[in-house]
């Protein structure tokens, strides 16, 4: 766990609670296959976030790996299984995935990294932005011709409360410490998944105190949206953020600078994989 907290709010109502609930239909209820353009490449609109899931399986097909650079599969061979396994299908995945959006191939695509550590496509696809996260088995990234972010978190029933002084706003730690014992675990992910979106999508890593980042907004209205907006000042701008059900157990939340975005949820499988 590095930054991401996402966080339920409130009383008597928290509107991440409701919005986990309003939004908690299994994913694959809310998943639809990839629009196509008239070149057969995939359709992304104006303001569109495309949110692709993975599960890792417990082997990797044969040819799952095929697509990465020489310096990928050397950075997965000096990793345990587990996290090489994690690794390779979450950049097999994501290669495939932006193949189809920029028309080239999946092996051949390369990766411009900026000086905080994030990553690009160069030339034309530059216009393509996408962030990943990995938490347990799930897999979750972020398609758009706008800025994202995006991050999940599988929500352990004890969370590194220590930190919450140095993560946490303090109109945020407020609504924590009034939640019911039981309710907090869920809450504090929750935050923490909004934070880690808006920091990954702006892209400067842990240069940004978390503690400037309040998204705690509606507790008091009782809002029961999935979304806020925040204004983090300054060179950060405005960001609009909305939490994602993936799956039981889970937060997201994803961040687009584009205040009318519109989420579309995809499934990988494997059979994918071998496509492309």
């Amino acid at each position: 766990m590095r930054s991401c907290f996402c966080c339920p709010t409130g009383h008597p109502i928290s509107p991440w609670r409701i919005s986990m609930l309003t939004a908690a239909q299994p994913f694959a209820a809310k998943r639809r296959p990839p629009d196509r353009s008239p070149s057969g490449l995939r359709a992304l609109g104006e303001g569109q976030v495309d949110i692709w899931r993975m599960q890792i399986p417990s082997s990797l097909p044969a040819r799952m790996g095929a697509v990465l650079s020489t310096d990928e599969k050397e950075r997965a061979a000096r990793c345990s299984p587990q996290v090489a396994r994690a690794f390779i299908c979450a950049r097999s995945a994501l290669r495939r995935v932006l193949a189809g959006y920029v028309g080239q191939p999946a092996a051949t695509l390369a990766f411009h990294i900026d000086e905080w550590g994030k990553p690009s496509l160069p030339g034309p696809a530059r216009a393509i932005h996408f962030n990943l996260s990995h938490s347990g088995n799930e897999i979750v990234f972020a398609i758009s011709r706008h800025i994202v972010g995006i991050d999940i978190e599988r929500i352990s029933p004890t969370p590194p409360y220590e930190i919450i002084p140095l993560v946490l706003a303090r109109r945020e730690q407020q609504c924590l410490a009034r939640l019911p014992e039981k309710e907090r675990a869920g809450f504090f992910y929750a935050l923490w998944c909004r934070k880690e979106a808006v920091t990954k999508a702006i892209g400067r890593g842990l240069d940004i105190d978390l503690r400037q980042i309040d998204v705690s907004a509606g507790v008091d209205q009782g809002e029961t949206k999935a979304s806020l907006s925040i204004d983090l000042k300054a060179v950060h701008g405005a960001w609009h953020l909305h939490h994602i059900a993936i799956a039981t157990g889970f937060a997201a939340a994803v961040a687009c600078a584009e205040p009318n975005c519109s989420l579309a949820f995809r499934e990988f499988h494997d059979q994918e994989a071998l496509a492309v």
